[in-house]
């Protein structure tokens, strides 16, 4: 049975030149990007659950900034136990923070390497613990693919990003 999570992430000033400076001041004026930081350096202080609701607190933010509005259908398909993956329709950066608004559940996530170090997403993934995949590397990326794998079928919540091109150069 085919279980569906639909995020409809709608942007209001899409066109302006930066709409990211809503996001960044937003989380900005409430000392977020400075605990966001702090919680980065710091994950194994804090439990999964605090890390995640902490998260959401600052997606929550960075979103009203940004005047994006996330609806959510499906959300009930979720389990409550156990494991799960997603595979999302994969558009673009912004798509963690939309699953993350939109599930309850703390979750990792798979990504390329190349976003690694971009400000704010390297923060939310060190919290969330994300596996970065080398898509040059195919021995690293079927080490990290194995890897993910088996923490899936432990029951392990994680997000997988994949794209069509992801290993054009493997064919």
């Amino acid at each position: 049975m085919k279980q569906q999570l639909r995020i409809i992430a709608e942007w209001r000033r899409m066109h302006e030149k930066n709409s990211t400076d809503g996001i960044a001041e937003s989380v900005d004026r409430a000392g977020g990007w400075i605990k966001l930081c702090y919680r980065a350096s710091h994950v194994d202080k804090y439990t999964e659950e605090d890390n995640y609701e902490f998260l959401r607190w600052i997606v929550f933010r960075a979103n009203k900034g940004g005047n994006v509005t996330i609806d959510v259908h499906g959300q009930e398909n979720i389990p409550k136990q156990d494991g799960f993956m997603f595979f999302p329709n994969h558009q673009g950066l912004y798509d963690v923070l939309a699953i993350v608004e939109a599930c309850t559940h703390p979750f990792s996530v798979v990504a390329k390497k190349e976003v690694e170090n971009v400000p704010f997403l390297k923060q939310v993934f060190k919290i969330m613990k994300a596996f970065m995949i080398d898509r040059e590397d195919v021995r690293q990326a079927m080490k990290t693919i194995t890897s993910v794998t088996k923490r899936s079928c432990i029951g392990e919540k994680l997000s997988y990003f994949p794209r069509r091109n992801a290993f054009k150069k493997w064919e």
